[in-house]
């Protein structure tokens, strides 16, 4: 047993190794992400919604307060203004990082993050009706000013592919700049609590499209090294 216990111990990579901890950080998120999506998807398929629910009933109780408020926010839901801001920052990290496997993380995380956005619609699809907290009788949600009460009406909402989206890109960047993934991260909750705002989502459809999202990147991971991405 000592001898084994002397064997690993050597051949573990030393504990200040950056690439070391970097893998270290990735698994440990990606097995949060999946116990988050697989948790998430659960309540979905039981049609447990006591959270999800009182969550849209708080919101909603805003959603007619004031016009111009609702004017701002509905701006952050349009996905030029969305997508657009974090592909900026993807654009802002690939120049700035010199580095030739940081550069291949960043291109291969943002193809995958929109693969996954359409993975996520896929798994809509695939799933069972899911109505969207708009459309869902058991709410009885007013409607917010400047939204048509018919978006999204044939669309299921769980998980959310916007979600899945979002959360890839700020996880790429977070990879090449914490900070600036911090603030990414920041500005996806403001996002994502305005289209739980609007009726269009709700938080189980936020929180599995966002685990999705970021785990796809990670386990993306390998293609870094394959003749794909050289």
């Amino acid at each position: 047993m000592k001898q084994i216990l002397q064997k690993f111990i050597m051949k573990r990579p030393p504990q200040n190794n950056s690439e070391y901890v970097h893998k270290i950080n990735d698994y440990t998120i990606f097995i949060v992400c999946m116990m988050a999506f697989f948790s998430c998807t659960i309540l979905t398929l039981f049609q447990i919604r006591s959270i999800d629910y009182n969550i849209e009933i708080f919101l909603n109780s805003f959603a007619r307060k004031s016009k111009f408020v609702n004017a701002l926010l509905s701006s952050l839901t349009y996905d030029s203004m969305t997508v657009g801001v974090l592909m900026a920052a993807i654009f802002y990290v690939w120049f700035n990082d010199k580095k030739d496997n940081n550069r291949k993380e960043i291109i291969t995380g943002t193809v995958i993050s929109f693969f996954s956005g359409a993975l996520s619609r896929i798994v809509q699809l695939a799933m069972p009706s899911h109505l969207r907290p708009l459309h869902d009788p058991n709410l009885h949600l007013a409607t917010p000013y400047w939204i048509d009460p018919d978006a999204f009406n044939h669309w299921a909402s769980f998980p959310s592919d916007h979600a899945a989206l979002l959360g890839g890109l700020a996880y790429t960047i977070y990879r090449s700049s914490n900070s600036l993934g911090i603030v990414s991260f920041l500005f996806i909750l403001i996002i994502n609590t305005t289209r739980m705002f609007f009726g269009y989502h709700f938080f189980t459809d936020i929180a599995a499209g966002t685990a999705l999202g970021i785990s796809c990147v990670i386990a993306s991971t390998p293609l870094n090294k394959t003749r794909l991405v050289n």
